[in-house]
């Protein structure tokens, strides 16, 4: 179960699942560490309370953002915005920050939104304001995430992981809190310090959370799609899977097959898939010695655009396609590789 909260977590809706805990027994949490749902709502009385602004009734509320009562009690109970006081008599009461937020889930849901999205973004913003500048210390995050992987603790790591959902979003929270940790339990299962069991725990937590991340993120309709494998007998994975969540979380229509993809499968996928751009990651160079065999024998018209990423990337220099040593340089050559599909596209409907 506790898996579950991390993968609740890391797909953004940790703010809204929090404020439906009493009524939902699948996100389990750590009883003496309150949530950031809970401090902020706390916070948020607690300033109201302090404040000799007006107060307003629902239906005033309702006239004043031209959100229907309903809907207001519906957003509270399933987003936590927002989040009036309560009279001695329980009739609820909104504070003047309370109608700012209703307006500003309005103005984002006219934009395309939806309510729950706006919500979300809301609420991000007001937790944020009232979080103490040493609760979101990266370092210290870090230091907790490392400790948790180490003593197998997932309630500890999806502590960790909803503290820093409020500061980073999407692939920013892969980039600068889970992937360095990784790395530096990596370097200390090679010095020996570290038991391999414990880095497959640590890995196995990177994987789902960019699991989710692909699993969250929205394609555009305008973005091609982009088909991402490792080269057979590839296992080493998380660069491949951080490229796809960057790619993702940018509109592309990502397709990501995981470690060791034959490439037989893999040209099949990007067939079926009519996919103008693949990329095959590879970190051994011996892992690539069945695409240089397949490269030989297939016509180019049945292979899409290849970028060879990864440290043994360098080893296809000479192959058709490009390489890509790192992740911006991933992201650089997937850019240029759209929007010259999109140019030939243009140009065939002519």
């Amino acid at each position: 179960m506790a898996r579950l909260a991390i993968r609740l977590n890391l797909l953004f809706n940790v703010c809204l699942r929090m404020a439906q805990h009493h009524t939902s027994q699948r996100v389990r949490r750590v009883a003496s560490r309150p949530s950031a749902l809970a401090t902020a709502r706390h916070d948020r009385r607690e300033s109201s309370r302090a404040s000799d602004g007006p107060l307003f009734t629902i239906e005033e509320a309702a006239r004043q953002t031209g959100v229907e009562a309903a809907t207001l009690r519906a957003w509270e109970r399933r987003y936590a915005v927002p989040a009036p006081q309560r009279t001695s008599g329980g009739y609820r009461v909104y504070a003047r920050r309370d109608i700012l937020e209703i307006q500003a889930v309005v103005r984002r849901c006219s934009k395309g939104l939806r309510p729950r999205q706006a919500a979300l973004v809301v609420l991000r913003d007001r937790i944020t304001a009232d979080r103490s500048p040493e609760s979101g210390d990266l370092p210290a995050m870090r230091r907790r995430l490392e400790e948790a992987c180490l003593t197998f603790d997932d309630e500890a790591a999806a502590a960790v992981l909803e503290q820093a959902s409020v500061a980073y979003r999407g692939s920013d929270m892969l980039r600068e809190l889970v992937l360095p940790v990784i790395v530096t339990i990596a370097a200390g299962y090679h010095a020996g310090a570290i038991t391999i069991s414990q880095e497959h725990f640590a890995s196995q937590l990177a994987r789902r959370i960019g699991a989710d991340l692909l699993a969250a993120a929205i394609p555009a309709s305008t973005k091609v799609t982009v088909l991402l494998g490792c080269a057979p007998g590839e296992q080493h994975e998380l660069g491949l899977l951080w490229l796809a969540c960057e790619l993702g979380q940018r509109g592309f229509r990502v397709t990501y097959l995981g470690p060791a993809v034959p490439v037989d499968s893999f040209l099949a996928a990007a067939e079926r898939l009519d996919a103008p751009i693949g990329i095959v990651g590879a970190t051994v160079r011996a892992h690539l010695e069945e695409w240089r065999t397949h490269l030989r024998r297939f016509k180019r018209r049945r292979r899409p655009a290849i970028i060879w990423a990864g440290p043994a990337a360098p080893m296809a220099a000479r192959w058709p396609g490009c390489i890509a040593r790192d992740i911006d340089e991933g992201i650089e050559r997937v850019l240029r590789l759209a929007a010259r599909s999109r140019h030939h596209q243009r140009q065939d409907t002519r």
